[in-house]
């Protein structure tokens, strides 16, 4: 799919059509499901466009003059993308939730396109922008986990499986798109060794212990709650360092839902 509608209404007559653009990959977890669109009324009405659609370049021309939310990933394919967006002239320009993804590097270097910008909210904590963690913390799912089966259980990315030696644990992946089969294997855990961004993050939310093994990203060094990151093979003395964040949940949903009232005056304007 290149876009979506999100379910509810129509965008009215006398209201700007509005667009999130970003990653929208249906064969990861995490990306199928980061969109604030799907989480706050307001914004329900809006479109999902790919950055990396196939029609891309067809696509990005319906954003002029229009209310545009990026999201997602800085990954240095999707930035083309995202200028494309700016050079088309949307009505108002919007990070939510935007963040870096560098890879083989620790050096953390934010775009200078991000000042034309309107309004920006990252989910890396510590910058000179907002702090407005993955829309995705909004999901009932991370509420009432109850108690975990499992002492550790595995997490991995799609792309980047973890070695063979931590089959000894359950085990399962963020491809696919069932966000459900997901959430219920992260709260099995008491402890969940990860290197995919949304384990992690999901983990954090769910007040589980987490550890990100083989980081291979600056967008791990971006989360504000402080869990251990160590190599596979160094992921015991990692465990033993790990402690959940009971107060993780309630201060991301705070941050999502004071930068949507921003967003809905800004775009109501």
């Amino acid at each position: 799919m290149t876009n979506t509608t999100i379910p509810r209404s129509a965008t009215p007559d006398n209201l700007t059509p509005l667009y999130n653009v970003y990653r929208y990959d249906q064969t990861n977890i995490g990306d199928s499901v980061l969109s604030p669109l799907f989480y706050f009324d307001h914004l329900r009405r809006g479109e999902i466009i790919d950055v990396e659609a196939h029609n891309f370049n067809q696509q990005v021309e319906r954003v002029r003059g229009a209310d545009v939310v990026i999201g997602g990933s800085l990954y240095k394919n999707f930035k083309p993308g995202f200028e494309q967006v700016r050079a088309n002239k949307p009505k108002h320009l919007i990070a939510w939730g935007l963040g870096h993804n560098d890879y083989g590097t620790t050096e953390v270097i934010l775009p200078s396109f991000l000042e034309e910008y309107d309004l920006v909210g990252l989910r890396d904590y510590g910058t000179k922008y907002e702090w407005v963690p993955c829309a995705s913390c909004m999901r009932s799912e991370l509420e009432n986990v109850g108690e975990p089966q499992h002492d550790i259980v595995v997490y991995d990315h799609k792309s980047r499986p973890l070695p063979d030696t931590f089959d000894q644990f359950p085990r399962y992946s963020n491809e696919g798109n069932s966000i459900g089969r997901a959430m219920s294997f992260l709260k099995s855990g008491e402890t969940i060794l990860t290197n995919s961004y949304h384990g992690a993050y999901w983990g954090i939310l769910m007040g589980r212990k987490v550890v990100v093994l083989n980081p291979f990203s600056t967008k791990f060094l971006g989360l504000k709650y402080p869990i251990p990151q160590a190599s596979a093979e160094d992921w015991q003395r990692a465990v033993n360092n790990a402690r959940p964040f009971p107060e993780a949940l309630q201060e991301t949903r705070s941050a999502n839902r004071s930068f949507a009232t921003k967003v809905s005056e800004l775009i109501a304007a």
